[in-house]
């Protein structure tokens, strides 16, 4: 697992460092939090060559970019494997992992749980680690995790099975806890449409509470006119749960594949999602594009879809989305290839960007798809 640091003008601390210090085995799927403060936690899939066994590791950082101590094991339930993990940070510097566990300490053994531990601003756990999902039917996999200042959070994940009314193929789920840790009420479905398969899915939280969630769903979606394919959907929800209306999509690009969407918020609830396009609306029909949509507080979106990446040759795939309180943040993606000194294979490529200019040239307010006229 290697990472860089970079300051608020998106200059480099430094060169490539070195995350992991164990060597032996696969280090896999890294995912990372920041606060304010610029303290931040590195997440990542520990991985035996076997593919059999492996555990969630984790390592603290401060703002300086120096690890704070070695990294460390999160998950206590150790048999089988343990993946996909997530994590999210507060304004103290508090945070909580979230993964993919093969059994569980609780109620689901029979297959893949969602399961979580909480961290103090010291790395100290909180309590033990917990099982999430109370369905427990079939399997529960690639869980995100997002929380706000205060530490309330809200987790999401892919659900095989549902205690709603999607029992078709995957849904998607959630469960909202406050800082203390505790359940607010049981998990929930979010997808209103349940035709075929909803997967990947991604939250982000506002400092009110007020939370966004987007993924990709197959099917003719909610007006994405290609036949069968993915589209992107999301769903705003209150502070307690309570959803702004029914789904709706975020694409505007209907032709192709859309899949793999991130999402982030400022403080003023502004947010931005991000995707993977097979093709774009902007100039690159070379395969696959990383597009983007910006939303305002209100949940409206501010144009259309727009085009992220100016290298155009070949893929650019799994893009990842980051915006700090003052709406300044970076869009991360992976390349095939690169305008920069990477042309062996794929890169890891980046943009910055300011909400205050997205929302300038180029973009006028509409409310064509907007997700709910009473969003907050």
């Amino acid at each position: 697992i290697q990472g860089r640091a970079f300051n608020s003008s998106g200059i480099p601390a430094g060169f490539d460092t070195q995350v992991n210090t164990y060597t032996t085995d696969r280090q896999l799927s890294p995912g990372v939090a920041v606060n304010d403060s610029g303290n931040f936690v590195v997440v990542w899939t520990s991985q035996d060559m076997s593919g059999y066994d492996s555990n969630i590791k984790a390592r603290r950082y401060g703002p300086d970019g120096q690890p704070i101590g070695d990294e460390f094991q999160v998950n206590t339930f150790t048999t089988n494997w343990q993946r996909s993990p997530a994590v999210a940070m507060n304004a103290d510097g508090a945070f909580v992992v979230v993964w993919s566990s093969y059994g569980s300490f609780a109620s689901d053994d029979y297959d893949e749980s969602i399961q979580g531990q909480r961290f103090d601003s010291d790395g100290s756990p909180v309590g033990d680690q917990f099982q999430i999902n109370t369905y427990t039917t079939w399997y529960q996999i690639a869980p995100a995790v997002g929380m706000n200042v205060a530490g309330d959070f809200v987790v999401v994940w892919a659900s095989f099975g549902s205690y709603g009314s999607d029992n078709l193929g995957t849904s998607i789920q959630g469960r909202i806890y406050n800082s203390n840790g505790v359940a607010v009420g049981p998990q929930s479905q979010v997808n209103t449409y349940i035709t075929l398969d909803q997967r990947s899915p991604e939250v982000a939280v506002r400092g009110d509470g007020v939370f966004v969630v987007v993924w990709e769903s197959f099917g003719p979606g909610e007006g994405d006119g290609s036949s069968y394919g993915y589209s992107i959907q999301g769903r705003i929800y209150n502070s307690n749960g309570l959803p702004f209306g029914p789904e709706a999509q975020i694409n505007t690009y209907t032709t192709g594949d859309q899949r793999f969407p991130d999402v982030a918020a400022d403080r003023e609830g502004n947010f931005v999602v991000v995707w993977r396009s097979e093709g774009s609306s902007g100039n690159d029909d070379s395969d696959m594009s990383i597009q983007g949509r910006v939303y305002a507080s209100n949940g409206l979106p501010v144009g259309p879809d727009f085009q992220i990446n100016t290298y155009t040759t070949n893929d650019q795939s799994s893009p990842s989305v980051e915006f700090d309180a003052r709406g300044h943040g970076a869009v991360v993606w992976g390349s095939e290839g690169s305008s920069g000194s990477d042309a062996m294979g794929f890169s890891i490529q980046g943009q910055r960007f300011a909400l205050p200019l997205i929302f300038g040239d180029g973009f006028e307010s509409g409310d064509a798809d907007a997700w709910s006229s009473s969003a907050p």
